[in-house]
C-alpha cells in the first residue's frame, strides 16, 4: 500500500485552494457534542492559538468570514462568564497584551450607530453591590484633567445630554428618596415633587436636584448616601454653596436622618419657613 507524506509545504499549499463551505446547524450540533468533556493541554491550547493566528495573518478574509458566522447568535450567560473568565486570565498573564488593546482603543472615536448599541445593550442593566463598590474603588484617587472637568460640566448643562444619561442608567427614586418624599408631603403637601430622575426637566448649572419646590420657591432639597458621598468634593457644604452661588436654598438631608423622623421634620420645617 502507498503511503504519502505531507510535508508543510503541501500542508499551506492544500490551504490556499480549499472552499470553505458553510457548516448545517447538524453538523455544528454533532462538532459541539463531540467537544464536550473534551479538555485540552495547556500546550495544545498553545499550538492551536498561535496556528490560528498565523492563519489570520496569512488570510485576513477568512477572519471576517468566521466572525460573520456568529454575527447575531446570542450566547447563554455561561458562556459569557466563560468567555470574560478566560479573557481576565489571559490579560493578566499577558500585561502586554492588555497595554496594545488600551492602545488601540485610545482615542478611538465610536460612531453613533455605535453608542446606540451600546446605549440598548446597557438599558436597563443593574450592577449588583459588589460589582458597584469595585467601580467606585478604582475611581477613587484618579485625577481628572481640567479639560475633562469642563467638558463634563457643559455636557451636564445639556438637556438632551441629561435625558439620554437618566435614560441610560435607568434612574429611579430609591426606597430611602420615596421614603423622604412621603415625608416631605406630610410637612409641606404640594411644595415639593421629585427631580433625580429629572422627570421635571430641572438642572442647575451641571446639577440636578434631587427635589425642587414646584411654587416659584427657589429651594432645593438633595438627599446624600453615607457610602457614596462621603467625598469632601461631594459634601454637604460644597453642595450649599454651589446652589447659593447661583441664588438657589439648598438643604442637604442624610440617610441615617430618616432614623429619626421627628427631628427631621423639625429640620426641613425650619428649612422652608425660613426660605
Amino acid at each position: 500500500m502507498a503511503r504519502y507524506i505531507f510535508t508543510p509545504e503541501d500542508t499551506r499549499k492544500s490551504h490556499e485552494v480549499r472552499v470553505y463551505h458553510p457548516l448545517s446547524e447538524e453538523t455544528r450540533k454533532k462538532i459541539s457534542k463531540s467537544h464536550i468533556g473534551v479538555k485540552l493541554s495547556d500546550e495544545h491550547r498553545q499550538r492551536l492559538s498561535e496556528a490560528r493566528l498565523r492563519y489570520y495573518q496569512e488570510h485576513p478574509e477568512m477572519k471576517f468570514e468566521h466572525t460573520k458566522q456568529f454575527k447575531g447568535k446570542a450566547k447563554t450567560l455561561e458562556s459569557r462568564l466563560k468567555i470574560g473568565a478566560g479573557r481576565r486570565k489571559y490579560l493578566q498573564e499577558h500585561p502586554e497584551a492588555r497595554e496594545a488593546f488600551a492602545t488601540l482603543a485610545t482615542g478611538r472615536a465610536k460612531t453613533k450607530e455605535h453608542r446606540k448599541k451600546l446605549a440598548l445593550a446597557h438599558t436597563g442593566l443593574k450592577a449588583s453591590q459588589e460589582a458597584r463598590e469595585k467601580m467606585s474603588l478604582a475611581r477613587r484617587g484618579v485625577p481628572k484633567t481640567p479639560e475633562y472637568k469642563k467638558k463634563m460640566r457643559l455636557k451636564w448643562q445639556d438637556s438632551n445630554f441629561i435625558s439620554k444619561m437618566i435614560t441610560l442608567w435607568n434612574t429611579k427614586p430609591n426606597k430611602a428618596e420615596l421614603a423622604l418624599l412621603n415625608l416631605l408631603k406630610e410637612i409641606c403637601p404640594n411644595q415639593f415633587e421629585y427631580n433625580g430622575d429629572f422627570s421635571l426637566g430641572i438642572s442647575l448649572n451641571g446639577y440636578i436636584p434631587d427635589f425642587v419646590n414646584i411654587n416659584g420657591r427657589k429651594q432645593v432639597i438633595e438627599f446624600f448616601g453615607s457610602y457614596w458621598h462621603q467625598k469632601p468634593s461631594r459634601g454637604e457644604k460644597n453642595r450649599v454653596k454651589h446652589y447659593k452661588e447661583i441664588g438657589w436654598d439648598c438643604l442637604v438631608v442624610w440617610d441615617i436622618e430618616l432614623r429619626n423622623p421627628e427631628s427631621l421634620k423639625q429640620k426641613i420645617q425650619a428649612f422652608v419657613g425660613g426660605g
